[in-house]
């Protein structure tokens, strides 16, 4: 039941926070916000949510100082990752994001199998048919390589941050503990980049309706998603996620910045659902 639990709120998770990005991508091109904005909206209603949690008692603070090692290591890291991430929203298609972060999934189940977490074959055949489809699309050399750069990176770096963060919450730290102060980070590192770099007032400008929308989505499914890796080995949490942000990137890419190929794109997502379903066995 609790893994039935963490794929149901991973998807979701993943879905509301592929949403998004895809408002996000589109109002940076339309010159409406800077990608330190995109970094600060991404950040600002998940922090809310967990504080929210904490105040009405859903949540509890639990917080190891024997944790202070890995969390500082992956607070640096995710403040790396997050700045990588927006600027590779901004840059590369979206279904080229979503393709290429699938390559997370291979090497965080290098890093489970290393922790002790069992699979099954069907899951392993699963993971497999996912990892397929990508090739599938880098054969066929449907995907454009704008911004590719900055995806390879963030998906690289997703390994040590996500490793480190279902550590800490396994053994250490509670969920809302371990993101709150990494998300505090977040949220002054984009607000002054936003101030100094672009002369954006931020606190003012996020109360518009496109950029609220935004955010919310964003800040929802970063909460849900963080309570399904709870309940999942990472790499079968982050292949759900994966597998969710592919499709509708797919979709938001088609419809929203007229990407090619859509129909091969699809066909290589049925794969990747395929491969979910085998996960979920």
């Amino acid at each position: 039941m609790a893994s039935v639990t963490g794929l149901l709120l991973v998807l979701f998770g993943a879905c509301a926070i592929e949403t998004g990005a895809s408002i996000g991508k589109y109002e940076v091109k339309r010159g409406c916000e800077s990608v330190y904005m995109m970094g600060f909206l991404d950040s600002i209603w998940s922090t809310l949510l967990y504080l929210f949690l904490l105040w009405s008692g859903s949540e509890v603070w639990r917080f190891s100082s024997d944790s202070l090692p890995t969390f500082t290591i992956r607070a640096v890291l995710d403040v790396l990752q997050a700045h990588i991430t927006v600027l590779a929203i901004s840059k590369a298609d979206r279904s080229t994001f979503g393709f290429i972060r699938i390559g997370t999934i291979p090497l965080l189940l290098i890093v489970d199998i290393a922790l002790g977490y069992a699979f099954t074959g069907m899951q392993l055949i699963g993971m497999g048919v996912i990892v397929f489809s990508l090739l599938l699309l880098l054969m066929r050399r449907t995907m454009r390589m704008n911004g590719i750069g900055f995806v390879l990176i963030s998906t690289v770096n997703a390994v040590a941050t996500l490793s480190l963060y279902k550590y800490d919450i396994a053994h250490w730290n509670s969920v809302a503990a371990e993101q709150i102060p990494v998300l505090v980070l977040l949220l002054l590192y984009f607000l002054i980049m936003a101030r100094v770099r672009c002369g954006e007032r931020v606190l003012a400008q996020m109360w518009q309706p496109m950029l609220l929308l935004q955010s919310l989505a964003v800040g929802v499914g970063t909460v849900t998603v963080s309570y399904g890796y709870l309940l999942l080995p990472a790499s079968l949490a982050t292949t759900v996620v994966r597998s969710g942000s592919l499709l509708w990137s797919i979709v938001s890419g088609n419809l929203l910045f007229r990407e090619r190929s859509f129909w091969l794109k699809i066909l290589a997502a049925v794969l990747c659902i395929g491969g979910l379903a085998l996960l979920a066995r």
